[in-house]
């Protein structure tokens, strides 16, 4: 399964991009641990029992709440108008295939009558 990965090509790219991949896998790791410190401090912020720190804390979350609420009530506007958008083109699209329809109808009949017509020329030239 691992094997096609492993190709030459493969092989030489991972060798040629070491360094690269070296230097990035550091920075990745130095910003992850910056992350999991910074999480563990707010952490042991929220365990605290101070009171003024747990209504900020419910404040935050009641802004966050809201704010969520507001961006699936805005997220929900843009689905219904992308419904009413995609109906459009559905009509649209149906409205191009019935012109569509229609001229190749057309354009049968005038190919009839266009060989209909070269048919009686070359009868009318033999005669």
């Amino acid at each position: 399964m691992f094997t096609a990965f492993l190709t030459p090509t493969v092989i030489r790219a991972l060798i040629k991009n070491a360094p690269d991949i070296v230097v990035a896998a550091r920075e990745l790791a130095a910003y992850m641990g910056n992350k999991i410190s910074e999480h563990e401090q707010e952490s042991s912020a929220e365990n605290s029992d101070d009171p003024n720190l747990v209504r900020e804390q419910m404040e935050s979350l009641g802004q966050r709440v809201d704010e969520l609420e507001l961006d699936e009530s805005r997220q929900a506007e843009l689905i219904s108008e992308m419904a009413v958008h995609q109906q459009e083109i559905s009509l649209g699209l149906r409205l191009l295939s019935n012109r569509v329809s229609l001229l190749i109808w057309l354009v049968s009949a005038a190919l009839v009558a266009a060989l209909v017509a070269l048919i009686i020329g070359l009868i009318s030239i033999s005669t």
